[in-house]
């Protein structure tokens, strides 16, 4: 009996260490971002993630720190994963999908978070739809395939 009192305390205990250890890490990475420093910040988030992988709030931030870092086409991998997760996750996610969406020329998955956007925000309607005008004429410009020589002079 006191090894199984034992067995169940040592795992309570782990899990709350567990919880501890990726709030640290959380914190860490906010105060990373919010130095612009984006490689550091992505590093303490995805450590955090391999102790709950399925956190929402943590898949948006790791995919807004790729947003902002030199791998843009990895956001959209996190921030859509955040978004079906927890829709509400951020009021803004729509517009930050988009914009992930747009970097990996999925055009018309942009234009559908772009669209959702414009809805939630009438305010900041005018910028979702430009970002809809720069997903069409990049979505017609990419159907039209193009041969080019390239040559030294």
């Amino acid at each position: 009996m006191d090894k199984y009192i034992f067995t169940v305390c040592l795992i309570l205990c782990s899990f709350a260490v567990s919880a501890q250890d990726q709030k640290t890490l959380i914190a860490n990475g906010d105060k990373l971002y919010s130095k612009k420093d984006y490689k550091n910040a992505l590093t303490a988030y995805l450590a955090a993630q391999e102790i709950n992988p399925d956190d929402a709030y943590l898949n948006f931030k790791i995919g807004l720190t790729y947003l902002y870092s030199e791998t843009k086409s990895k956001a959209a991998t996190y921030i859509d994963k955040a978004y079906r997760l927890n829709p509400a996750v951020n009021p803004d996610i729509d517009y930050h999908l988009g914009i992930a969406f747009q970097n990996t020329n999925s055009f018309k998955l942009a234009i559908e978070h772009f669209e959702r956007f414009k809805k939630k925000n009438n305010k900041l309607a005018s910028i979702a739809d430009e970002k809809i005008a720069e997903c069409q004429v990049a979505d017609s410009l990419s159907q039209n395939e193009l041969n080019v020589i390239i040559e030294n002079l």
